[in-house]
This record gives C-alpha cells, structure tokens and sequence, in this order.
C-alpha cells in the first residue's frame, strides 16, 4: 500500500498547535520568567556615565591667511571619505595609547588604584568603555561602565581628556611635519626653478630664438610675398609659353608671309619688310608684262624680292627664339620663387617647432616658479599656524555620576522574558508537534489512517466517572448527562454507521482500537446508549475476555457472561442483563488461563446470529487489535467496525498497521473515531472539555512511559 501523502498546512493548522499545546507555552514563558528575574535579582548592580566629545571634520582656523594645518600634510584624514574619518576617530578613542594615557592619568591626578593589580590597565580599561555616536550629529559619547557611578563618570572624563591631548599631540607633531616636508619641497623645487630657467634660455640661444618670439609675423609676411611673387611669376610664364607655343605651331603650319602678316600689329620692322615685298612684286608684275623674265631689270627685281623674302624668314625666326627664351626666363624665374617659398616654409616651420619647444620649456618654468612660491609661501604659514591652530576636537559635556543603575533593568527583562518565553514556548510546541505522531484531526485520518472519519469524542475525566455511582449502581455518562458534548458527539457518530453498510443499517457493529486506554469501551458503551435511545433494541457484548470493563461501566456483576455462552454452559438470554440506560449487556464473565480457547469464527457467529434474533443492534466491544488476534476474529462476523484512536498519544505507525490487519482479513472499517480530544484541539467545536479514564491492562503497556498508570484514561 502507498504511503500516505503528509496533508497540506495551513496558518490556521499552526495557530490550533499553539492552542492546543497553550500550556507548554505557558510553562515555558513562566519558567523563563522565574529564571530571569531570579537571574535579574543576583545580578550586580552596574552604572553608566557619559562624557560627550564633539569632532568637527575640519579644525576651525585661527590665522585665516592659509589652510589648516592638516590639510598641508600629504597623508591626512581629508584624502579619506567622512564616514571614515569618524570610524577612525572612534577606534582612535579605543586604542591603546589614549586608554593609557588615561590610567596614567586616573593614577597620578585622583589617586585611582583600580588598575594597580591588572596584566593590562589599557584592556581592562577598554572592556569598561563603549563609544556611541549620536546620530546626525558631531557628538560622540564616551560611556563607561563599572559598579560604582562616581567611578564611571571619573573613568569617562579621564579617557575623553587623553583623547583631546593626543588630537593636540597630534596636531603639533603633524604641524612639525608639515614644515619638514614643506621645507624639503622647497629646496627641491628651488633646484627645478633654476634649472628650468637656464634650460629656457640656453634653448633661444641654441636656436637663435631670441626676440624671434615678438618678430614672427616678419616672416610669415616674407612668406606671404614670395607667394604673391610667384603667383605673377607663374602667369607670366604661363602666357610665354602661350604666346611661344602658338608662333611655334603657326611657323609649322603656314609659310612666312602669312605668320609675318600675323606678326605686322606687333613689330613694325617686319611690316616695313613686307611693305617693300608688296612695292617689289608690283614693280616685277610691271617689268614682266614688258620685258621677258630674263631681262636684267626683271632679274634684278626678282634678286631683290628674294632677298626680302628671306630677311622676313630670318626676323620671324628671332621672333620666334626670343619668345623662347622669354619662355625659358619666366620658367627660370617662377622655379626660383617655388624654391624661395619652399625654403621660406620649411624655416617657418622650423622656426615654429622651436617656439613650441620653448613655450612648453618657459610653461615648466612658469609651473616650477609658482610650486615655489605656493611651497614658501605655505611654508610660513605652517611655521605660524602651529601655534594659532585649534583643534577639531573638544569636550561638551563632562560625565555625571548616574543616579540609577544601566544594569540590571528588571521591567524590560521582564518584559523580554515574556517576549521570548512566548516565542520559545511556541518554537518548543512547534517542535513538539513535529515530533508527535498521534492522530489528532481530520486531517490526520484521511492523511495517515487512509479511512473515513466519524467524529471526535472529548475527553472526560475519571472523577466525573466517579460522580455518576448511584446507590442502584453506575449510570451511563450519556444517560446521566444527554445534553454535554460527549452525548452530542456519540449521537453525530451513530449516524454514520446506518448509511454506511449494505441495505442502509448495520446489525452487528465492532468497536476496537490499537492498543489498550484509548477508551473503546467507553465509546462502545455510551455509543450503545445512545443507539438505545433512539428506540432500538440493542446488545453490548463484552469480548474482551481478558480485561473486561464494559460491566464497571454499568455497575452490573460480571459473574456469567459470553464465556459462558461460547463454551455452551449457559443460554445467551440468561446471562444478559438489562441497564438502567435501556442497553442490554452481555458482559465477558471469568475466563480462564486461556481465552482464546473460546474464540472461534463459527462459535462468535452462532451467538451473533442468536443475538440477531433477539436485537434489532448488536456491538461487540474487542481486545485491541495490536494486543490478541481475537478483534480479527469478531471484526470478521460482524457488519463493520469502528477505530477508535486516543487523540492524546495514538501514533500513526500504531494505527495504520492495525487497520491494516483488520483490512486483510476482509472487514468493513465504517470509520475513525478520535477519542480524548481536549478543548484546543484542530477541528473540535464543542467548546466543552472533559476527560474521562481508567486503569486497563494486559501483559505489556498497562502504563505508558512517562504516565502513571493511575492518571485516568479512556479505555
């Protein structure tokens, strides 16, 4: 068979635990309580006082010119964030100089002999002290605590005073400091200053630099020049090359006379020339049409023309090569002017770089001659400010004897002893809860039991069993009290079994539990009575032949019984005897050494059937099953049975395996009833609480570990 699925839980299931187990809680807080205010009344009476010290995060400056002096030195507080600065003012307050500047103190100027036997006054001192900030302020307070208040605010004043004499210690060495190291830096810086200056002007000197500084825009203006220079030196070569090029190709392509009639605007000796050729070809044309062409007027007119022809051939080649050479002198000049503007450019940019190079040489030097200044200047402020500085540090307030002690504080641990008493308890019930196995809900029985629940009985205690004796005999507490909750729960109980069995009503119905007091004798029996009032005719037998109890309950003799009947000594309708609850018993009668002689399937079903014919319902009240096999037996022969569990202990590895062997011998479980249930406990409603006990035993388990067997308890 599966296990079982644990049931969810809810707050609601964790307020019922602290309900139900209230009195663990209870006795827990109360134990606490007694033991802290013993504790509280034992312990010995300790004082506290205060001295309040404020601390400023910088000193106040008495000689405004400068900074204090604290800030000059290259390692201070200041570099660190505030936060930190106080952390280290506090341990400060704590460490071990200043504590022993205060003994010494508390020694030679009030006497005190207090630290004369210890290893270490310093440590005994400091597990005295407590330093506490007061928020959002400057303040701290400087608390001590001892068993004398005199002493405690002696002590706190003591420590607060080596305190401020140290920070004043502190602040003249630091002063002292500060003017070794600035006097270094001054020497050093000195050096630098010098060295810069030299550099600088060895640097003008090296690079002819001098006045070139204030002179620069000479240059750029010489450079501008060459530029304009250029540009009109470019033009004109451009244009001779132009003017040279086209005679050039005109010479190629046409013949003289065309590139002199070309040329006649420009040079007037060439158009003279062509004047004279125009006179001489019209005096050829004239002589011509008179004389034949070798007459020697026209031969000698013909030379001349020739010779004119070839001067003007002759004046456009030197035309042609002076443009040339113009040409060439123009390209001459205008690569000369690149060349001056090149070298003028790269001087510039030389010239440049070198000033760059000494403004950042005299930068240095402007940097090392203000560090100079700054450091001497620093320097004799420091020298004066040692003696003017204030510290940051001073005393508020001086401690005050307390009037009342700091410790013990008997309303608040008492009041912190309920606090934790009610938390502890309620761990402790937590605990105890976890570690308790018993089936106490509804929940418990659906979850561990894997079977139907009928109803919770509560407790009923054995003096109240003890009060329904009447002089006639034993009333049924059902009968002698029809309306308490125990009645309402049995009633709520017997309708179950009727619409739980086939044909809608049980005839013979078993009660039986695990182990012995879980009170099935008294369920069976008041269940019996409550069957009874309900006009039916009903028959209790008693089947527990070794630890019978049914006949205590109705205070009727046990003198013959179904040990009788079983072994055929007696008939079943003489041994019965009628209640005054209206239930008729058959009570177990004195068995021998061996009960179990007398349990059989077909002798336990001929009585059954006998009483079936006589009552309209039969219960069978069994041995526990974990005690004999006989419950097997009964619950075999009857309809069904009812499981009955002591909410108060029952364990579940008990109870399931008991179930278990009921259900392998093919029985009908009609239902779980959880008996003993006290007032606190989950799912219970009645608001009543009773309990109700009594003394039941076989060979094992008559008492329960830790219990008496005479506390009372169900059976």
């Amino acid at each position: 068979m599966a296990k079982p699925a644990s049931p969810e839980i809810h707050l609601v299931d964790y307020w019922n635990i602290l309900v139900r187990r209230r009195r663990t809680i209870a006795l827990f807080t109360v134990a606490l309580m007694v033991v802290v205010l013993v504790g509280t009344a034992l312990m010995p009476r300790e004082y506290t006082a205060s001295a309040t010290v404020q601390i400023d995060p910088k000193a106040p400056r008495v000689y405004n010119s400068g900074a204090s002096v604290t800030e000059s030195v290259p390692v201070s507080a200041w570099g660190a964030s505030l936060q930190l600065y106080y952390t280290t003012q506090y341990r400060l307050m704590e460490s071990l100089p200043v504590l022993e500047e205060a003994v010494r103190k508390l020694r030679e100027e009030h006497a005190v002999s207090d630290f004369d036997e210890a290893e270490n006054p310093a440590k005994l001192l400091r597990n005295m002290m407590t330093v506490k900030p007061d928020p959002e302020t400057q303040l701290v307070h400087v608390m001590v605590t001892t068993d004398d208040p005199d002493k405690s605010a002696l002590f706190a004043d003591a420590i607060a005073q080596a305190y401020l004499d140290k920070k004043v210690e502190r602040t003249f060495e630091d002063s002292r400091l500060a003017v070794e190291w600035l006097s270094e830096q001054l020497a050093i810086y000195r050096d630098k200053k010098v060295r810069s200056d030299e550099e600088v002007e060895r640097y003008r000197f090296e690079h002819s630099l001098v006045g070139v500084e204030d002179n620069s825009h000479v240059s750029m203006g010489t450079l501008e020049k060459l530029q304009s220079d250029w540009t009109a030196a470019h033009s004109r070569r451009v244009a001779a090359e132009a003017a040279y090029e086209g005679l050039r190709d005109l010479v190629r392509t046409q013949s003289s006379i065309v590139v002199a009639a070309h040329l006649a605007d420009q040079e007037p000796l060439l158009r003279d020339s062509l004047d004279r050729r125009a006179e001489l070809l019209r005096e050829k044309g004239r002589l011509e049409a008179r004389y034949k062409s070798k007459h020697p007027e026209v031969v000698e007119v013909s030379a001349e023309l020739a010779k004119v022809e070839e001067g003007i051939k002759e004046f456009i080649g030197e035309i042609l090569a002076a443009r040339k050479a113009k040409l060439a002198l123009s390209t001459t000049e205008e690569e000369t002017i690149a060349r001056a503007i090149e070298e003028a450019q790269q001087s510039l940019q030389s010239m440049t770089d070198h000033l760059i190079a000494l403004k950042l040489l005299e930068s240095q030097a402007d940097r090392d001659e203000r560090f100079y200044r700054d450091l001497d200047t620093r320097l004799t402020e420091v020298g004066i400010s040692q003696f003017l500085q204030a510290s940051n540090a001073r005393l508020i307030e001086n401690a005050v004897p307390p009037q009342a002690p700091a410790s013990p504080r008997p309303l608040l641990n008492f009041l912190m002893s309920i606090v934790l008493g009610l938390v502890g308890g309620s761990a402790l019930a937590l605990i105890q809860e976890y570690f308790d196995f018993a089936i106490r809900s509804v929940e418990d029985v659906a979850a561990y039991l894997d079977a139907p629940f009928l109803g919770m009985v509560p407790k009923v205690e054995s003096a109240q069993i003890e009060e329904l004796q009447t002089a006639d005999g034993q009333l049924l507490y059902v009968q002698a009290r029809p309306r308490s909750a125990v009645s309402e729960a049995l009633r709520s109980i017997r309708t179950h079994p009727f619409f739980r069995m086939a044909g809608g009503r049980s005839r013979r119905l078993l009660v039986t539990s695990s182990i012995p007091r879980e009170g099935k004798s008294f369920v069976s029996a008041n269940l019996s009575g409550i069957l009874a009032q309900s006009n039916l005719k009903v028959l209790l037998i008693d089947a527990d032949m070794r630890k019978p109890t049914v006949h205590k309950l109705f205070g009727i003799p046990n003198d013959a019984g179904l040990v009788d009947v079983v072994g055929g000594t007696a008939e079943l309708s003489e041994v019965v005897k009628h209640t005054s609850a209206g239930v008729h018993v058959l009570s177990a009668g004195i068995a021998g050494e061996n009960p179990a002689d007398f349990v059989g399937h077909e002798t336990i079903e001929r009585v059954l059937a006998e009483a079936e014919t006589m009552y309209d319902v039969v219960v069978l009240d069994s041995p526990p099953i974990s005690a004999v096999a006989d419950a097997a037996v009964f619950a075999a022969a009857c309809d069904g049975f009812i499981f009955v569990v002591d909410g108060s202990r029952t364990s579940r590895a008990i109870a399931r395996p008991s179930i278990d062997r009921l259900r392998e011998a093919n029985t009908n479980l009609l239902g779980v009833v959880i008996n003993k249930v006290g007032t606190g406990a989950a799912g219970y409603g009645y608001g009543y609480g009773y309990g109700y006990g009594y003394g039941y035993g076989y060979g094992y388990g008559e008492q329960e570990e830790g219990r008496p067997a005479s506390s009372g308890g169900r059976r």
